[in-house]
């Protein structure tokens, strides 16, 4: 039992984590594009 608690909470971090560097790589690009950057890159 503890073993699929585990599993679970493993997968539901690596979701969040996920959607976190969904959202900061979006914000990212948003913000380069806003300060011309992508020009030099």
């Amino acid at each position: 039992m503890k073993q699929i608690l585990c599993e679970r909470a493993r997968d539901k971090i690596w979701e969040v984590r996920k959607e976190a560097l969904d959202y900061f790589g979006y914000v990212y690009k948003k913000e380069c594009v806003n300060a011309n950057w992508s020009e030099d890159i």
